[in-house]
C-alpha cells in the first residue's frame, strides 16, 4: 500500500474542519446579522483573549492575513459593537483594539461553537491518536512560526508577496 499523499490531506482535513465550523456559524443567527465572514473568528478571539489592548498590525501578523484583510474583519466586527477602535496613546498613528461586553459575550459562544466543531472533526479519534496527531502538528507549526513573532511578519510578507507575482506588473504611475 501506498503511502498517503500528506499535500491531499492537510488541503482536505482543512476544508473538513472549514465546513464544520460553517455549519455550526450558519446556526448562529447574531453571526449572520453581524455580517461575520470566517477570518472574523480568528480576530475576535485574538482581541478577547489578550490582556490589553492589541494593535491591528498584532492581529495580522498572528493571523498570517494581510493587514488589508485585517482592517475589513475588524470594520465588521467594530459595526457589531464587538471591538472598538481607539488611538493608541503610545502612537497616534496607530488603533489598539478594545474587546466590548458584547465581543466577550461573542468570544465566550464562539469558544463553544468552535469546540462542537473540533469535536465533530475529531470524532474518529481516540484521545492517544488525537494526542499523537496535536504533538505532530505542533511540531510543524513550531518549526514554521516557534515563538518568534518576526517568523509570522516573514510569512505574512512572503503571502503578499506572492499575491503581487499572481497580480502581475503594475501599470507605470500606479
Amino acid at each position: 500500500m501506498s503511502e498517503p499523499d500528506l499535500l491531499t490531506l492537510t488541503r482536505q482535513l482543512g476544508q473538513v474542519t472549514r465546513r464544520a465550523m460553517a455549519m455550526r456559524m450558519a446556526r448562529e443567527r447574531w453571526a449572520i446579522e453581524a455580517g461575520f465572514r470566517p477570518g472574523c473568528l480568528g480576530v475576535l478571539h485574538i482581541v478577547a483573549s489578550a490582556s490589553g489592548p492589541v494593535s491591528q498590525r498584532e492581529v495580522s501578523e498572528r493571523l498570517l492575513f494581510d493587514p488589508s484583510d485585517v482592517v475589513s474583519l475588524i470594520d465588521i466586527l467594530e459595526r457589531a459593537g464587538m471591538v472598538e477602535r481607539r488611538r493608541d496613546p503610545a502612537d497616534r498613528r496607530r488603533y489598539a483594539l478594545h474587546i466590548t461586553a458584547k465581543g466577550e459575550q461573542a468570544a465566550r459562544r464562539l469558544e463553544t461553537v468552535a469546540r462542537e466543531a473540533h469535536e465533530h472533526v475529531l470524532a474518529p479519534l481516540d484521545p492517544a491518536e488525537r494526542g499523537a496527531l496535536a504533538h505532530l502538528l505542533s511540531r510543524v507549526v513550531s518549526h514554521h512560526l516557534g515563538g518568534d513573532p518576526l517568523s509570522w511578519v516573514d510569512l505574512t510578507d512572503a503571502a503578499a508577496r506572492a499575491r503581487e507575482e499572481e497580480r502581475g506588473p503594475r501599470p507605470a504611475g500606479s
